[in-house]
């Protein structure tokens, strides 16, 4: 359970993209699921979600505010 409680605290957006992701990468070999997984990543650190996350874990803070965007 505390994995799950664990999960719905991230931010919605992202997990809807991360299991996205994943199902796109089980139609691809190694060299393509790696290369959409740069570009994928790519973008999402630029979120302002993302940014939050990092914010959050620099300066300490306990839980980030999640916008979802």
């Amino acid at each position: 359970m505390a994995l799950a409680d664990h999960i719905a605290q991230q931010p919605p957006q992202q997990i809807a993209s991360g299991k996205a992701m994943f199902h796109k990468h089980m139609e691809m070999d190694l060299a393509q699921a790696y290369a959409f997984a740069t570009e994928f990543m790519a973008g999402a650190v630029q979120r302002e979600d993302a940014q939050a996350g990092i914010d959050a874990f620099v300066n300490k803070k306990p839980k980030p505010d999640w916008t979802g965007r």
